[in-house]
């Protein structure tokens, strides 16, 4: 076996530092912009569960009232007095506008079958392990 000369060696060396280098910094690279990505995933869903809530207490407070000061109060139509009603149909305008964006108000047990959780959702509800 030949011997290496110090050239090759030096070579060699500063190749396998650069090589370490170039792994470190493309994890820390990876592991940042992964956590940005979560983020800011986190704070357009705080968003769109904001603007479902904020509708819901808006047709609960101020709406239905309102309505029923002009109708009979044994009266109740869900188009304007229905905060689930409100707020699914509002969010389903939206996501025709943001396709990749769906918003449901899962439940095991919903009044309106639309609503039941799907197998993802009961996920939520019953972890893998834990059923």
């Amino acid at each position: 076996m030949s011997r290496l000369t110090l050239r090759t060696r030096y070579r060699l060396g500063a190749a396998a530092i650069l090589l370490v280098f170039s792994i470190l910094l493309s994890v820390i690279a990876y592991s940042f912009l992964r956590h940005l990505v979560t983020i800011n995933a986190f704070k357009e869903t705080e968003l769109f569960v904001g603007t479902a809530s904020a509708i819901r207490t808006y047709v609960k407070e101020v709406l239905r009232p309102k309505i029923y000061e002009h109708v009979d109060a044994n009266i109740f139509f869900p188009e304007g007095m229905s905060t689930s009603f409100v707020s699914r149909n509002i969010m389903e305008n939206l996501q025709d506008r943001f396709p990749h964006f769906h918003y449901k108000r899962a439940a095991l047990w919903p009044r309106n079958p639309m609503n039941k959780a799907d197998p993802d959702q009961r996920q939520v509800f019953f972890p893998v392990g834990d059923n």
